[in-house]
């Protein structure tokens, strides 16, 4: 029965407009208090015994209004209701007094309860139309009544006066209980929302603070790619400080390094916004060049609306570096820097399906130091290690850029020949004409240098190299290099310093 009771008299609610829903409230608290009031009253004017019929017309008629806005109401008319309850009160209480014959408390002073609830409806002009329509009311009821144009009333005091002040209390007191409710959650929502800001303000200096303080570089750049923020951190790593930034292009660290792909890239991605990952070749304010990975991402408002771009960039200049060395560590020979037998293997794995691909040829040169144990005997292995790198230099020397040089161990080196003529004789005759040029390379002296007691020592040190064609038939990378290997043997057996080429597995020496 409570429950139905409650669910009755409960106010509409408007969910997503709280200033409705408020004004609603207020209303279903007035409507309510009034009908109390208008029940009393209509109580009152029935069993009054000199209460005028139009006084019971007028209580009646209030009854039955007060109902039917009630029940309008709660149909979401909250405007409609706002402004007739307001000329519904103002007719009322003008027509209570004129029908009761005089201008007094407290049927007048119910005009200070309806100027607070147009107040509360209409903020400021309803107060100020409200309280004049009041006194103009009243002034116009004392001089009627002192004009003798009101029926004179019966001022004997009785059941009737003390209804009308029980109501008039009534009134008052459900006003001011509703006003300490409004103020009472007014207040708790105040502080609900004190609570939240100042959570919000936490979180936001926390954020600033995360930004402020990040390892990595963070732009900000408008939709034009106008910079409007960087961190600390991308002042330390560019050269460029905040003021310096901001309104520049990131442009400004552009480099030719970077493929102009990779920026195309980047627009399509964040443009249909999409978040972009990549690395780029950037340039200091000191003009020295380094390497960054970015993330960037489309900043989008509460409508999904793309506003900014973030850039949240990390320099791996060092990590680049360091990649290099263990690439170069795992493929390149640490003493000479010439590619090893791993990266060898490779390009000649290479080499040899391109041979069978295309017209053009190449070859394979197989050498090994013919008086190289008594330097390493006699000055130790640091004059040793010296002699490589000058062999080194001199075999870079005389191959070509699509040649590769490479040292296998110890004192042995292989040169792949690449793009020889597609005849065959032809490109033996250039492979022969390379080795020979490289077998006298390899045997002018040698004058080195010592450092810890800065002497000269001169060495003089030929080779002996075999060379092979890479043809067709060849099926194994291993094979074809054992087959080389043999004709330098082959070589070092004849007499060293020599140059061995293997024809179909006949080996022809040239002095």
């Amino acid at each position: 029965m409570m429950n139905t009771i409650k669910r009755i008299l409960a106010p509409p609610v408007f969910r997503g407009d709280e200033e409705k829903t408020r004004r609603a409230s207020f209303l279903n608290e007035v409507i309510g208090i009034n009908l109390l009031f208008g029940a009393l009253i209509t109580v009152v004017a029935l069993l009054g015994s000199n209460v005028p019929t139009s006084s019971q017309i007028i209580a009646i008629s209030l009854l039955v209004m007060l109902a039917l806005a009630w029940r309008i109401l709660h149909s979401g008319r909250i405007d409609f209701i706002a402004f007739a309850l307001s000329i519904l009160g103002f007719v009322f209480l003008t027509g209570a007094n004129i029908s009761l014959g005089t201008v007094r408390t407290p049927t007048a002073a119910l005009y200070v309860i309806w100027i607070l609830v147009v107040g509360v409806l209409f903020q400021l002009p309803g107060i100020l139309m409200s309280t004049s329509a009041s006194s103009l009311a009243v002034l116009g009821l004392i001089l009627a009544e002192n004009a003798g144009l009101l029926t004179q009333p019966n001022y004997s005091v009785g059941v009737t006066q003390w209804l009308n002040y029980t109501a008039l209390f009534g009134m008052t007191a459900g006003m001011v209980y509703y006003g300490s409710r409004v103020t009472r959650s007014a207040l708790a929502r105040a502080e609900n929302e004190i609570e939240q800001r100042r959570q919000t303000e936490i979180e936001l200096r926390k954020l600033t603070r995360a930004v402020e303080q990040s390892p990595a570089s963070i732009v900000i750049t408008d939709l034009n790619g106008k910079i409007e923020y960087v961190n600390p951190r991308f002042s330390s790593v560019t050269g460029y400080s905040f003021d310096e930034a901001i309104g520049k292009n990131p442009r400004i660290l552009k480099t030719d390094k970077t493929p102009l792909d990779t920026y195309r890239q980047l627009w399509d991605a964040v443009t249909a916004g999409q978040e972009w990952r990549g690395e780029f070749v950037n340039r200091k304010k000191d003009g020295s060049q380094y390497c960054e990975l970015a993330n960037i991402s489309p900043i989008t408002d509460l409508n999904g609306v793309v506003t900014h771009y973030l850039a949240v960039k990390e320099d791996i200049t060092e990590r680049k570096r360091m990649e290099e060395e263990i690439r170069q560590l795992a493929f390149h020979d640490t003493l000479t820097s010439l590619p090893n037998r791993r990266l060898l293997m490779d390009r000649l794995a290479q080499a040899m399906a391109a041979g069978t691909r295309s017209d053009s040829s190449g070859a394979l040169m197989f050498m090994d130091l013919d008086n190289f144990k008594p330097i390493n005997d006699r000055y130790g292995h640091a004059v040793g290690d010296l002699l490589l790198v000058e062999v080194a230099r001199r075999l870079k020397a005389c191959v070509r850029a699509v040649d590769t040089v490479s040292r296998i161990g110890g004192d042995e080196f292989v040169v792949l020949l690449g793009d020889l003529a597609p005849d065959r004789a032809v490109a033996a005759e250039q492979a022969n004409k390379m080795a020979e040029k490289i077998r006298v390379a390899l045997a002018e002296p040698y004058l080195l240098t010592v450092s810890n007691n800065s002497e000269s020592v001169e060495h003089h040190c030929s080779s002996s190299i075999g060379v092979v064609l890479i043809e067709p038939q060849h099926k194994s990378v291993e094979g074809l290099l054992r087959w080389a290997d043999a004709a330098m043997y082959i070589a070092k057996a004849g007499g060293r310093n020599r140059v061995t080429f293997m024809v179909e597995r006949r080996a022809q020496q040239r002095p």
